[in-house]
C-alpha cells in the first residue's frame, strides 16, 4: 500500500501536470481568440505561402498563428514602412517559423510539467529556446533575402514598436525583446 509520502508526491505531481497543461490550454485559447478577432477585423492577403491577413494595429505585427495550418498576420503599419524586399524577408522569416513548427514547440514547452520552470534557470532556458528559434528562422529566411536586408528589417521593425509596449501573444513573431542586437550581429 502507498504511504502518505508517496500519496503526497503523487498529488503534487498530478497538480504540476494539470497546472502546466491548463496554462498551455489557456494560452492556446487566448491566442486563438486573438487570431479570430484579428482575422475578422483584417483583410485577406493573397500570393503568400500560407493564409495571411493584413490588419490595422499600432504594434508592427508580423506573426504566424496556428499549430497545423498557420495564418500570417501583418500590420498595415509594418507593410507601409517596409520595402518589398524587406517585406519578403519578414514573410520568409515567419514561413520559417511555420515550417519548423515553432508554435507547437512553444505549446509543448509551456505544457511540460517541470519544477525548473518556476525558477530563474527555467526562465533562462525558455529564453534560450526563443532565441534559438529566432536565429534559426533568420538563417532560413536568408535563403530568400540577404542577411543585410534582414538585419535592416529587424532594426526597422524595432523602431516601429511604440515605447513601453510589447505584443502579448504566444506566437512566433519577427521581433523578440532581448535578442535583437545578437540577431543583427549574427546576420
Amino acid at each position: 500500500s502507498a504511504g502518505p509520502v508517496l500519496v503526497a508526491l503523487a498529488a503534487a505531481g498530478t497538480a504540476l501536470v494539470l497546472g502546466r497543461v491548463g496554462a498551455a490550454l489557456l494560452e492556446l485559447w487566448r491566442t486563438s481568440r486573438l487570431a479570430r478577432r484579428w482575422e475578422a477585423a483584417g483583410r485577406p492577403l493573397a500570393g503568400l505561402p500560407f493564409p495571411a491577413t493584413r490588419l490595422a494595429h499600432e504594434f508592427p505585427v508580423a506573426a504566424v498563428f496556428g499549430l497545423r495550418q498557420g495564418r500570417l498576420f501583418l500590420a498595415d503599419r509594418l507593410c507601409r514602412a517596409l520595402s518589398p524586399e524587406e517585406l519578403d524577408g519578414v514573410v520568409a522569416h515567419e514561413a520559417a517559423h511555420h515550417a519548423a513548427h515553432d508554435n507547437l514547440k512553444r505549446v509543448l514547452l509551456e505544457a511540460s510539467p517541470d519544477l525548473l520552470a518556476l525558477t530563474g534557470t527555467g526562465a533562462r532556458l525558455r529564453r534560450a529556446f526563443e532565441d534559438a528559434a529566432e536565429a534559426a528562422a533568420d538563417a532560413r529566411a536568408c535563403a530568400r533575402v540577404s542577411p543585410l536586408v534582414l538585419a535592416r528589417t529587424l532594426l526597422k521593425v524595432a523602431s516601429l514598436v511604440p515605447p513601453g509596449q510589447r505584443l502579448d501573444a504566444a506566437v512566433a513573431a519577427l521581433r523578440r525583446d532581448g535578442s535583437l542586437s545578437a540577431r543583427v550581429r549574427a546576420l
